[in-house]
This record gives C-alpha cells, sequence and structure tokens, in this order.
C-alpha cells in the first residue's frame, strides 16, 4: 500500500491517544493532509486500512464503548461524545464497534 507509512504512524497515535482513560474524541489521517501529495482514491485505501485496524483493536480491548466513523478523517469517539455532536441513534448503533 503506497500510504504504510501514513497508515502505521496514524494507528500509532490512536494507540497512544487511546492509552488516556479521559479519552472521548480523536480524528485521524485528515485527508487535507495528504492530499498535496496522494489522490483521493488512494487516501480514502488508506483510511478504510486505518479504520479496519482501528476497529480491531477495539473489537479485541474496548468493545461496545466507541462509535468509529469515517468522513474527512476517521473518527473514533465514545457513545455519549457522538450523542453530544447530534449523531443519529441509528447511526450510533451501526457504527459502535462491538
Amino acid at each position: 500500500m503506497e500510504m504504510q507509512l501514513e497508515i502505521d504512524e496514524e494507528f500509532e497515535q490512536f494507540l497512544q491517544d487511546i492509552k488516556d482513560s479521559g479519552y472521548i474524541f480523536g480524528a485521524y489521517m485528515d485527508e487535507s493532509e495528504y492530499e498535496d501529495d496522494y489522490s483521493h482514491n488512494i487516501i480514502g485505501e488508506a483510511m478504510g486500512i486505518l479504520q479496519k485496524k482501528i476497529k480491531e483493536y477495539l473489537h479485541k480491548n474496548r468493545p461496545g464503548e466507541f462509535v468509529v466513523i469515517s468522513d474527512w478523517c476517521v473518527h473514533v469517539l465514545t457513545k455519549d461524545r457522538a450523542k453530544q455532536l447530534d449523531v443519529s441513534e441509528r447511526t450510533i448503533e451501526f457504527r459502535l464497534v462491538r
């Protein structure tokens, strides 16, 4: 994968962030940081790989705690934070990592 280094760096940042007991929200692989160097298709593919890695980690280590949503970046947030941001209950239930 063309952006493997960036995927690994973003995942390591996620792992550092999630160690904080007060972690409620994180945003990873902001497409605007990479669009000068990569096409949107490549960035989208990298975001998909990162999202999968994050979901696998959460599934194994923190099931039922976090919602993962991808748009201009990969968002990881608690259910409560998602509600505060007016994410619909349906989306929260669909995107909750179990």
